[in-house]
């Protein structure tokens, strides 16, 4: 029989400062970094950047996409292809999240179509944008 009782150890605090700064600072560095490279290399390096930020924070990528587009350094549809991208790679980047905690090859493998078949979607959309 499970035991469904409510553990008596405490939880701890709810929110961690040291977790909302490192969180703050994954959004800078994606921030600027994105920011750079799209200043450098236009709407190419802010697509290349949603790839790289999506396997970090999906997030970050977004809201940095959107403070581009907000002040006219790239255009809705690389806006929208950029924040599709990050989402397929966050989707996939969960296989990475499941290897390091040690999941088993039987359960990697059996979440990999799955996952694929997730990402697929959004990439299309993200085409679609970019062509259409």
């Amino acid at each position: 029989m499970t035991d469904w009782s409510i553990p008596t150890e405490s939880i701890g605090k709810p929110i961690s400062y040291a977790l909302a700064a490192k969180a703050l600072l994954v959004f800078s560095a994606i921030l600027i970094v994105t920011m750079f490279i799209t200043y450098y290399l236009g709407s190419v390096g802010t697509l290349a950047s949603s790839v790289l930020g999506g396997i970090i924070s999906a997030e970050a990528v977004i809201f940095t996409v959107f403070t581009l587009l907000s002040v006219g350094r790239i255009g809705v549809e690389t806006a929208i292809a950029s924040c599709l991208i990050a989402t397929s790679v966050a989707i996939l980047n969960k296989l990475l999240f499941a290897k390091s905690a040690g999941a088993s090859v039987e359960v990697i493998k059996g979440s990999l179509l799955s996952l694929i078949i997730l990402s697929i979607p959004p990439l299309i959309v993200s085409i679609a944008a970019l062509y259409v």
